[in-house]
């Protein structure tokens, strides 16, 4: 532990990541694209632009928000903490 718990658990938000390969060269032009209303998922990464691979398929990572589990497993994780104003006055 980094630092004592004195204000309680901060709130941390997870991910999980799902994986869909697409039968195109590309899937749209950007490296990460978000999408913070119009889906269930918040952002999708297609690492091909970022590595620079030629390739005739694509791979999409979609990232969908979920809750964050103190008992981090596969899922549940801690991926970022959750800004609110609460924590801003700590």
């Amino acid at each position: 532990m980094f630092y004592l718990i004195i204000f309680g658990d901060l709130p941390d938000r997870s991910l999980r990541f799902v994986y869909e390969n697409y039968q195109k060269k590309y899937f749209q032009k950007l490296a990460m694209t978000s999408y913070p209303n119009n889906y269930d998922f918040t952002r999708t990464n297609r690492n091909k632009h970022m590595t620079g691979q030629d390739s005739k398929t694509t791979t999409v990572i979609y990232e969908y928000p979920q809750k964050y589990r103190k008992e981090c497993t596969q899922e549940g994780c801690s991926y970022y903490l959750f800004q609110i104003k609460k924590m801003r006055k700590i």
